[in-house]
């Protein structure tokens, strides 16, 4: 994170780990990842908050690789005020995390209020608790 310059690290439950279909395994991973989330940011309240599923207006994650193509084609649907830059840590190496955030930066998508926006100005409108 400090290498990435990224303050305050979201968490949330990963797409991939919802189990189709059974809808007690689904609430049972929710609320055991939901209870680990929130151990983690009372331990550390400057540095992580706890992403939940249930919350409105949640925004786009620009995780991946969202340049040159995905984040032009998010942002042809959507307002510069919905998406989030996303590292995907831990499942994206620390170099890489870097370069994609260095390649959000310097992109010319983007005018220089919505790369401040994408970057940590969004997620602080949505999660009030990190102004």
């Amino acid at each position: 994170m400090d290498a990435s310059r990224i303050a305050t690290a979201m968490l949330s439950m990963p797409s991939s780990e919802i189990p189709l279909g059974d809808t007690a395994a689904n609430r049972d991973l929710a609320r055991t990842l939901n209870k680990e989330g929130a151990a983690i940011v009372h331990a550390h309240p400057a540095r992580f908050g706890l992403h939940s599923r249930r919350q409105p207006g949640v925004p786009y994650d620009v995780a991946g690789s969202p340049l040159p193509r995905a984040l032009p084609a998010l942002l042809d649907l959507v307002d510069p005020d919905r998406p989030l830059y996303g590292s995907d840590s831990p499942f994206t190496p620390a170099p890489s995390a870097s370069a994609q955030a260095r390649s959000l930066a310097e992109t010319r998508a983007l005018r220089t209020p919505d790369k401040q926006a994408l970057c940590h100005g969004n997620a602080r409108r949505l999660f009030s608790r990190l102004k």
